[in-house]
């Protein structure tokens, strides 16, 4: 628990940034999985 005391700047960088990697990530793929299920589901 010392050693995670001198990181704590770095976890807290973190906190930060892995939501917003996570979201860089994934919403590429579910924009492409919209535009995937509107053009299988439109009427033809």
């Amino acid at each position: 628990m010392i050693d995670l005391a001198n990181y704590h700047p770095a976890i807290d960088a973190l906190k930060v940034i892995s939501p917003s990697l996570v979201w860089f990530h994934f919403a590429p793929l579910s924009l492409n999985d919209g535009v995937a299920e509107s053009s299988d589901h439109r009427p033809r």
